[in-house]
């Protein structure tokens, strides 16, 4: 790991550039948005540092994973200085740079809420974290910035690595989970599918409202390295377990990106019970007479390049559904298998 290490701080002052993102949401008000620094180092230790900042529409903040990115002239920087003994200064402002290692989680990975949190006021029953948890190790410079510089905060966290490099980014509380994820689109993968047909059904809607709660299908057949699903009444179909899935004429696009976790699984008389104080953030509590721990996939949905924030969940070769009630005061959440596709959808 230190040979590692030691050939990045080498490599960093021969012109090959490293990329640091910081990926701020928006769930507070001010700036917002992606900024990607490029830094680049000759032999002779002059050093170029490039910054710039995209953002979403309005209609996209608070989105960990937005598919349309609009520049931010007035936010980009190109920056000349020095570097001596891993300290850059660009505009007078000194950088310091020391090799180090970070976990990264995959792209599109996102930062999910699990309630009761309020980790400021020490009432997480389970605190906020990334979904998927796994990571991978990343060999990088790790910096920091004496002074603010052109909206970066001296508070950043700068991480540099080889190109495209990974991303910081923030969760929305007022004590933040933090942590780093690859800055590329999720890619395809239908590997972790089993032969045969995986189904799940979502149920999703209000208990309080006059809607009633919507019904929606995610079929999956796999044989060999074919892939057909069928989703929203429109079917996709690939012809390798790498490939998105597109519908005959070409217009539409579909694909999963999946990783193994393990999950709960209810039997089909799942139940409710509330909390035991009413409206103190809690869900309600889900019970069934055979409930399981068993291996799932958890995966992002990307359809026509936008990839979703929430998380589809499959038992593989199985029906599985997923229950997402909104009951005003608490929530209903769960999963639970059923015998076939055409069970009865739950009722409270």
């Amino acid at each position: 790991m230190r040979a590692t290490l030691l050939c990045l701080v080498a490599t960093t002052a021969s012109a090959q550039p490293l990329v640091a993102t910081n990926w701020n949401p928006g769930f507070y008000s001010g700036p917002w948005g992606r900024t990607t620094l490029t830094l680049t180092t000759e032999k002779d230790g002059a050093a170029t540092l490039v910054i710039v900042t995209e953002q979403p529409p309005a209609e996209q903040r608070r989105r960990f994973n937005p598919n349309v990115w609009q520049p931010q002239p007035e936010r980009s920087h190109t920056l000349t200085g020095t570097m001596k003994k891993n300290v850059w200064t660009f505009e007078g402002v000194a950088m310091t740079c020391k090799p180090a290692t970070r976990p990264v989680h995959v792209a599109a990975a996102t930062i999910v809420r699990r309630p009761p949190c309020d980790l400021c006021e020490q009432r997480c029953s389970t605190a906020s974290c990334w979904e998927p948890t796994t990571t991978r190790t990343v060999t990088g410079l790790s910096c920091t910035l004496a002074n603010d510089l052109h909206g970066l905060s001296q508070y950043d966290s700068l991480f540099f690595s080889a190109a495209p490099g990974v991303e910081w980014t923030r969760w929305k509380e007022d004590c933040p989970v933090t942590g780093f994820r690859e800055a590329t689109p999720p890619a395809p993968d239908w590997s972790l599918f089993p032969e045969g047909t995986t189904v799940l059904r979502d149920l999703a809607g209000s208990l309080v409202s006059k809607k009633a709660p919507t019904t929606l299908r995610t079929v999956v057949t796999r044989k060999r390295n074919s892939i057909e699903v069928t989703r929203d009444d429109r079917t996709y179909t690939a012809a390798s377990l790498t490939a998105p899935a597109k519908t005959e004429d070409g217009a539409h696009a579909l694909f999963l990106s999946c990783w193994a976790e393990v999950a709960t699984i209810h039997s089909v008389d799942l139940r409710f019970s509330p909390p035991a104080a009413e409206c103190d953030g809690s869900d309600e509590v889900p019970t069934s007479r055979s409930p399981k721990k068993l291996p799932v996939l958890g995966c992002r949905l990307t359809v026509d390049g936008d990839t979703s924030d929430s998380a589809l969940r499959f038992l593989g070769g199985k029906v599985l559904e997923r229950i997402d009630l909104d009951a005003d005061c608490t929530k209903r959440k769960a999963l639970r298998a059923l015998p076939s596709v055409d069970a009865p959808a739950f009722t409270d």
